[in-house]
């Protein structure tokens, strides 16, 4: 039992002093912070029956000197009587009043450290569970296996081996090894006289794999550590803590869409399912640029997103047919930084065009959740808009048996496809989104809707944001495609298209290809649309956006699919008619001819010398002139006269009656 102690306030500063007495915190123990309304009728009991015991004295302030000084008490005597208390009791009372507080609460049973949770107990003898009972009596009752500590040891090495990994065997399976491997002989002994064998349950051996291992322990071991990171561990902290702002973060991936298309040229030929690329701001949730192309998961397709959400999204969506201004979708900044997965962007094409303008981190690998919003964003679109269209596949391209085949219901171009995607992008840039509500307290101040596009807009206007600005030359010679490009007479040549530009037309490029041979230049194509290419002239620093010309605008508005579907069109085409039905038959009549005109030719008589087969000739050609009008006109009286053989020619007859025309000046 603890008292009071009394001690001299010099005693006391000079042990402060020296540091022998030091400031505590003050722990207050569980059981006095339990709500009352929590608090059971029994616990509420005891605390009113202590607390009458020791209530009459308990307030008294010179009772705690008292105690102090002397060691015997009158008065708690007095009351020990008085209560019919033992007195010890009295004093474990008036301790715990003091020592907590000196409130009533004091009283409460303290049950919180009772017992030995959590703890294993030691050299137990007996069973401590629940004990087996025979529903019938007529059958003997299993006695509990006792768990000694050499059991344990044995349990949590088996069970690392087994259980404990990412491809480990089933629990029931790991305790059915167990008893193979540690108890083989108990298990034979009894199958041979006939009785239980004596060995642990299944029960006990599930109960004590919880006890040697923690919960955590027990889900961190059995996955893999990609699947546990992605899918299982703990995630207190947000990945937009550190990214608040329109810009400071953008996040890019690419899907295969889940939906098949066809040919635009053909409807009937079905192309398979394109590649969809989006760029997303991490701070607002706004999709920043896109791409849909027959690319699979490349840089070049990577290339197109990047250009997309670098430029201005006005041009892109009227080459699509859907008129939008700035303010619908005013992306087309550089972000402070870049965050792609660990493969297309991987490598030195991409560090060589995108890292001069923004830096270029890379995710782990298999690690979606280091760009969640951008794989959000495949979701969502998938299940709100694609999934719901002709021609589109679920469960990861899977065909069930006797269902019908995705592709022979496809029904929708690469531009179609496209121009569904934009829009549903317009409309979730616009959506209300609650996460942002809590993000940004400028969109409480301002009252601004919390959708992506407010957000972006009230942050760039205050000057809260990490975008970058970049000339449009320095996007399109970094990003789109490099080819080589010709020069020839009828204007700059590339994949069967022409463009020119006045430029071109002033340095008479053309006029030089057509006398000295064709130029070669460097060029730069936007492969979503060839109606334009960028080319940089000789001399120059700079590209220059050339326009297609009237003798190619058959080619007009059409993208890399289109293009590489007339090539293969005219491919097949070359291959299947290599060589016209009719030239085979001519080549036999003209075979025929020759051998015909060799004969006649060596039965015709020689001529005396080699110079006279070609003295003459101009005589000779007016001669056979001759000779074929009079076979002409033969010819022409003997179908006359069978046609026609007892009629004569009717003749014309003539007047002679003289008609005056009038004059260009007479006005009548």
């Amino acid at each position: 039992m603890l008292r009071p102690r009394a001690v001299q306030i010099n005693v006391f500063k000079n042990a402060v002093r020296n540091k022998h007495v030091r400031p505590a915190a003050d722990i207050l123990s569980g059981h006095l912070l339990v709500d009352e309304s929590l608090l059971t009728e029994a616990v509420k009991t005891k605390r009113e029956k202590n607390w009458a015991i020791i209530s009459s004295i308990a307030n008294r302030k010179d009772l705690a000197l008292s105690m102090a000084t002397q060691y015997h008490q009158p008065d708690i005597v007095c009351l020990a009587k008085k209560t019919c208390v033992d007195a010890k009791k009295i004093y474990r009372l008036l301790n715990r009043f003091w020592r907590l507080g000196q409130v009533r609460d004091a009283m409460l049973p303290d049950y919180y450290f009772c017992g030995g949770r959590g703890k294993q107990r030691k050299n137990v003898t007996k069973s401590l569970g629940r004990k087996s009972v025979s529903r019938t009596g007529a059958f003997p009752v299993r006695e509990s296996y006792i768990v000694t500590e050499k059991d344990k040891v044995n349990i949590r090495k088996f069970l690392k081996l087994t259980y404990l990994k990412s491809r480990g065997v089933s629990m029931e399976q790991a305790y059915q090894d167990f008893l193979k491997t540690y108890f083989p002989a108990a298990i034979i002994d009894a199958d041979f006289t006939q009785t239980r064998p004596d060995i642990p349950s299944s029960q006990q051996f599930r109960s004590w794999a919880k006890k040697l291992f923690s919960q955590h322990d027990m889900i961190a071991f059995t996955k893999h550590q990609t699947d546990y990171l992605q899918n299982y561990r703990s995630n207190e902290s947000s990945i937009v803590s550190d990214n608040l702002v329109p810009g400071a973060c953008f996040e890019i991936d690419a899907t295969v869409i889940d939906v098949h298309i066809v040919s635009k040229w053909n409807r009937n030929k079905v192309l398979g399912r394109p590649t969809l690329y989006f760029i997303v701001d991490r701070a607002s949730g706004m999709i920043v640029g896109l791409s849909v192309s027959l690319f699979y998961a490349s840089w070049d397709a990577a290339r197109l997103a990047l250009f997309n959400a670098f430029s201005s999204k006005v041009p892109y969506c009227h080459s699509l047919g859907i008129d939008i201004t700035e303010r619908e979708w005013p992306c087309k900044h550089l972000p402070g930084r870049l965050i792609a997965d660990n493969g297309e962007m991987l490598g030195l094409r991409a560090e060589e065009s995108v890292v001069p303008m923004v830096p270029l981190e890379w995710a782990g690998l298999s690690r979606p959740d280091f760009k969640p919003f951008v794989e959000g964003r495949f979701n969502t679109l998938n299940r709100s808009e694609l999934h719901a269209l002709a021609g589109s596949v679920r469960d990861k391209g899977k065909i069930i048996k006797s269902a019908p085949d995705p592709r022979s219901r496809a029904i929708y171009t690469l531009e179609d496809l496209t121009k569904i995607i934009v829009r549903d992008v317009l409309d979730k840039n616009s959506m209300t989104r609650d996460r942002l509500s809590f993000q940004s307290k400028l969109l409480v101040e301002t009252d601004t809707p919390p959708t992506p596009l407010e957000f972006w807009h009230i942050h760039v206007a205050n000057y809260m944001s990490a975008l970058k600005k970049v000339s449009e030359q320095e996007v399109e010679a970094r990003l789109l495609r490099p080819v080589s490009v010709s020069v020839t007479a009828n204007g700059i040549f590339w994949q069967e298209m022409y463009y020119s530009h006045d430029k071109v037309r002033k340095l008479n490029l053309s006029a030089i290809a057509k006398t000295n041979g064709r130029i070669q230049l460097e060029g730069r194509v936007n492969d979503e649309c060839f109606d334009y290419i960028y080319v940089k002239l000789p001399n120059e620093t700079t590209f220059t956006r050339c326009g297609l010309l009237k003798r190619s605008q058959e080619m007009k508005g059409l993208g890399l699919a289109d293009v590489y579907y007339i090539q293969d069109w005219a491919d097949d085409q070359h291959a299947k008619r290599t060589l016209p039905i009719s030239s085979i038959e001519s080549l036999s009549v003209k075979n025929a001819i020759t051998r015909q005109a060799k004969r006649e030719a060596k039965a015709a008589p020689k001529p005396k010398t080699k110079k006279a087969r070609t003295d003459n000739r101009r005589k000779n050609r007016v001669e056979e002139m001759a000779r074929s009008l009079e076979r002409n006109s033969a010819n022409a009286t003997d179908k006359s006269t069978c046609s026609e053989p007892h009629s004569e020619p009717k003749k014309r007859q003539y007047s002679n009656n003289v008609l005056t025309l009038p004059s260009r000046g007479d006005n009548k």
